[in-house]
């Protein structure tokens, strides 16, 4: 299912980055949280996969969320109850950030999530039936990618969140948000999920408005699209915006919000989504030496460069919050994060401060001599990695005003074709030419 559908929405409205992976607007009923209570076990002889432990009650008891400094693989297990109202509805379990992973239900292998940078999500949906079920969770601190915190500290386990989640059978799988500043229209994307990919049908509503009421010029207007009947696919529209709208400005955050509500039918059933974004209008240029956020200039010299350290992996907004603040009186308003992506939480706070950040891509430090270069980095497992990576950062923060970029890192650009090979790729898979950088090709 392909449709197009352009129309004018004379309304204040504001995007941020293109790609936006919304996963606001849950209800508390569609949420069960697992932090808590776990069993754990480590496995230092890497014996559990062997043995298959995910078939056997586990002992050792561990609170999650929570981190253990070891490099050996860990095994976490507990009992979960799938609600009956749950029945017939997608079920995904969330953590929001995790060493590489592996889950199970029962004694069915659902996946293996290997990312350091963005939620891992499982699909649950086939074995998650209403009632009593094993859950066993294995992660991998020595299973390090090829890619990713390998500057991290010692840390194993899983932070943030940890949720289990249900939506109906038919969804909104991805929104992509394409802007272009200089004609005031924004291509909106969404693309739609269906269990077993059985037909939809509907109306997806769009509406917009200044995610601070009081300060609201205009009253939300309201758009609405058919979605077609037929196999899940996507459709696209083209929004336009007053010129006048506020933008997101460094130290002069004005964010909105754009909320999405699909109802349709799926195999003559009734089925509803719905996500809320905050997004901030801005537009983001290279210049020899920095980068540009709505024509003010942010000079690369004068940005804070990060590492990961234990503090930094909090997922608390407030922590964070309070950390850019401090920088912010300083003067420092631009943060790079080298080889590594901060959490959702140091996004949210910055983009209620103004201040900008640029998430880091990179390979860990070649080893001395380097390895002999591949025949064809098309197939080469470090550039299959980044690319992977790279786009799981952008789908689940992109919407952010304050990520204005993000940066493939030093040791990656060792590499000339891997490097134009990364940036070239996920630049035409963003859709915005402007947030994909090397920060050697701009550099003091």
């Amino acid at each position: 299912m392909a449709h197009v559908v352009r129309f004018v929405l004379a309304a204040l409205f504001a995007v941020a980055a293109p790609v936006i992976r919304a996963e606001a607007g849950e209800s508390p009923a569609d949420t069960l949280a697992l932090s808590g209570d776990w069993a754990m076990r480590p496995d230092p002889r890497a014996e559990g996969l062997n043995a298959r432990w995910f078939m056997r009650a586990l002992d050792g008891a561990f609170s999650l969320p929570g981190s253990v400094p070891t490099r050996d693989a860990l095994w976490f297990q507990r009992e979960i109850d799938i609600p009956e109202s749950w029945r017939g509805r997608r079920i995904t379990l969330h953590l929001e950030r995790a060493r590489p992973s592996t889950v199970w239900v029962d004694d069915s292998e659902i996946e293996s999530v290997d990312s350091l940078a963005a939620p891992h999500v499982y699909d649950l949906t086939p074995d998650a039936k209403p009632g009593r079920h094993r859950l066993t969770l294995r992660v991998d601190a020595g299973k390090f990618p090829l890619v990713g915190l390998a500057a991290a500290p010692e840390w194993n386990g899983v932070l943030g969140r940890i949720q289990l989640r249900a939506c109906d059978p038919a969804w909104m799988e991805m929104i992509h948000i394409e802007p272009d500043l200089s004609t005031h229209r924004i291509r909106v994307t969404v693309r739609f999920g269906s269990i077993n990919r059985a037909p939809i049908a509907g109306t997806l509503t769009l509406q917009t408005g200044l995610a601070n009421e009081t300060t609201q010029l205009q009253a939300p207007a309201t758009a609405l699209l058919a979605v077609p009947d037929g196999p899940p696919g996507q459709i696209e529209t083209e929004l336009s915006f007053r010129p006048d709208a506020p933008r997101w400005n460094i130290h002069a955050p004005e964010l909105h919000r754009l909320t999405l509500q699909f109802t349709g039918l799926r195999a003559g059933q009734p089925v509803t989504d719905r996500r809320e974004l905050v997004v901030g209008l801005r537009d983001v240029a290279t210049a020899e030496t920095g980068i540009e956020v709505n024509r003010r200039r942010l000079d690369f010299a004068s940005a804070e460069t990060t590492t990961p350290s234990a503090d930094l992996l909090a997922l608390d907004e407030r922590a964070w919050r309070e950390r850019l603040a401090a920088a912010a009186e300083r003067g420092i308003v631009l943060h790079r994060f080298s080889g590594w992506c901060p959490p959702a939480a140091a996004f949210a706070a910055a983009d209620a401060l103004g201040v900008a950040l640029m998430p880091g891509l990179d390979l860990p430090p070649l080893a001395n001599p380097p390895p002999p270069p591949v025949a064809d980095v098309r197939h080469d497992a470090r550039s299959r990695y980044l690319l992977a990576e790279g786009e799981r950062i952008l789908r689940h923060f992109g919407h952010h005003a304050s990520f204005i970029a993000l940066e493939i890192g030093d040791n990656a650009v060792t590499d000339p074709r891997l490097a134009d090979h990364l940036i070239s790729v996920m630049r035409t898979r963003d859709g915005n030419r402007r947030s994909i950088l090397r920060l050697r090709d701009h550099a003091p």
